[in-house]
């Protein structure tokens, strides 16, 4: 590089440049020339190296880094003018060419910093359940756990509905499935299960684990309320996130649930279940069941109701919906004599699981498939009698 110096000329007090064709240096940024009269060389002719400042976009678009994004930038009025030129080249690189290694290097934190922010603050979870999102749950056909399927703790029960909260999913069974007694029906007083005890899914590759059960947790709490003791029969059973793909949220044969029914169901209106007792040998055509509610009982926390065929053991836990399609029910108590069954009240035992801390936002999933019912007729010529 060669570095050249201009001749200046002291006109009115002031120094004032030659009129000369500039011409373009390695390294160098162009610098207007200005016209002046010949004049001895001036130490301000030093300042010759430093480049013309650069229009900068960055500035407006992140103006506390200007100074950064932008550097150069402007030589600052209080340099003194007789420090002389600057090195001869090859003992220090260019300011343009350190400038952009400064731009690069700042560019590559910068980008490094706002990916690894990103990341962070929107944690990607690959099985992570929506309640309406189709995409996530298995096709019906193909699904090997869905609502209907065996449930074996203590003994074998039927499974009621699929539930979620955050990225786990559960299903649901009665919490006597779990029971150590077979006549106790008092939550408060019967021995149980523990929550953690591991629970064999039909359909499932792992096992599954007891997460809730209102009668344990009814113990705990030293529950009095006697409706509550007497008829507050749920558990949720966590299923292995391998086999998230292999579940379907829809009741067999009759598609659903639609919703879940918040308020008390009265007498002779239309329901239909889904058993699975293994005591059927398998014989499907006997689990839909339909048929009436009879009358609520225990202050709304049950209901007597009877259906066709009546639920037999290992029908415990199926669950019921209404003629919506709307889930109501959970069933608790057989009567094979009478054809009457108890039948426990989901809405209410599900805001009693809300009410613990690690359940606060449970939710019951919507089935994929529509509710179809083809047992209306049937349903509604039933004798009580």
């Amino acid at each position: 590089m060669v570095w050249r110096r201009r001749a200046a000329a002291t006109w009115a007090g002031r120094h004032v440049y030659r009129s000369t064709p500039h011409r373009y240096e390695p390294g160098l940024s162009p610098i207007p020339s200005l016209s002046s009269t010949s004049s001895p060389p001036s130490p301000l002719d030093s300042l010759d190296f430093l480049p013309r400042p650069q229009p900068c976009p960055a500035a407006a678009l992140y103006p506390s880094l200007s100074l950064l994004l932008c550097f150069p930038y402007p030589p600052s009025p209080d340099i003194d003018p007789s420090v002389g030129p600057p090195p001869s080249p090859g003992t220090v690189p260019s300011v343009e060419s350190t400038a952009l290694a400064m731009r690069f290097a700042l560019f590559c934190l910068l980008f490094l910093a706002s990916t690894s922010s990103l990341s962070l603050a929107t944690p990607v979870l690959p099985h992570e359940p929506r309640q309406f999102d189709l995409h996530f749950w298995a096709p019906f056909a193909s699904s090997t756990i869905h609502p209907g399927v065996n449930a074996l703790t203590s003994g074998s029960c039927t499974a009621n509905f699929i539930f979620v909260q955050g990225s786990e999913v559960y299903i649901g069974q009665a919490a006597h499935c779990a029971s150590r007694s077979r006549t106790e029906t008092n939550g408060c007083r019967a021995e149980t299960m523990p929550e953690g005890t591991r629970v064999i899914i039909t359909g499932a590759s792992a096992p599954g684990r007891l997460v809730y059960s209102s009668w344990d947790r009814m113990k705990r709490r030293n529950e009095q309320n006697d409706d509550v003791c007497g008829y507050n029969d749920l558990a949720l059973v966590r299923i292995d996130p391998r086999d998230h793909a292999r579940v379907n949220p829809s009741l067999p044969r009759f598609g659903g649930p639609t919703g879940l029914r918040t308020d008390v169901l009265q007498a002779n209106e239309t329901i239909y279940g889904y058993g699975n007792s293994t005591l059927r040998m398998g014989k499907s055509e006997l689990s839909p069941k339909f048929g009436r509610v009879i009358r609520p009982q225990g202050n709304g926390w049950s209901y007597l109701v009877q259906v066709q065929p009546t639920g037999i053991p290992g029908d415990s836990g199926s669950g019921f919906i209404d003629r919506e399609g709307k889930a109501f029910g959970v069933l608790a108590t057989l009567q094979e004599r009478t054809r009457i069954n108890g039948i426990g009240n989901l809405d209410r035992e599900l805001e009693y699981a809300r009410t613990f801390s690690d359940f606060a936002n449970l939710q019951l999933v919507l089935g994929t498939e529509p509710f179809n019912v083809e047992l209306a007729a049937e349903a509604d010529g039933l004798d009580w009698d």
